[in-house]
């Protein structure tokens, strides 16, 4: 008889456990939506405000969880991060991103790296074409496809990195409006 007791009081334990596990995985995907929708331009300023403090409450959550539990509070975490598709929602810099566990790609300067790069292309190949042109015409043309290569591989990367970020963006905002009913916070 004692051992059923302990067995049903083990169990009503475990269940009022999972109860809690389940709702703190509710609390979080609600959190990891409404700080999505920043990315996703779905959001208003007020909400935009509210995420970004609890983007960085959250960040520290989880960062403490990472760092004081293993095995199942690690695999609730992943857990939590994998049924969102945000890794690629671009948030604000003073947000401490290294500690959330999701990939973030950040592509917010690419314009400058790519106006950078065809500007250096460009000076390079003037000048080794006005110094260099007759003496090393083998040289030049090197140079001229190494540098055209680097900025056309370049800005593909950024280009691939800008398609993967609004397709995040896309199914960010699908995973938010399931999650707050058809609606947007």
């Amino acid at each position: 008889m004692e051992g059923r007791e302990q067995q049903a009081k083990a169990a009503e334990v475990a269940r009022e456990a999972q109860a809690k596990r389940d709702e703190e995985r509710l609390e979080y995907e609600k959190q990891f939506a409404l700080i999505a929708a920043v990315g996703t331009g779905a959001a208003t300023s007020e909400t935009q405000q509210l995420a970004l403090g609890q983007a960085k409450v959250l960040s520290h959550i989880v960062s403490e969880r990472r760092g004081k539990h293993h095995g199942s509070d690690n695999a609730f975490t992943f857990d939590v991060t994998r049924s969102l598709p945000i890794a690629y929602a671009v948030l604000p810099s003073p947000v401490p991103l290294a500690r959330l566990p999701v990939r973030i790609v950040c592509v917010r300067s690419h314009v400058f790296v790519l106006a950078f790069v065809f500007a250096f292309a460009f000076v390079f190949v003037f000048v080794f074409q006005i110094v260099f042109a007759f003496a090393f015409a083998f040289a030049f043309a090197f140079a001229f496809a190494f540098v055209l290569t680097f900025a056309f591989v370049l800005a593909f990367t950024f280009i691939f990195a800008d398609w993967r970020s609004s397709s995040g963006h896309r199914r960010a905002a699908a995973e938010l409006q399931r999650i707050s009913g058809g609606g947007v916070p």
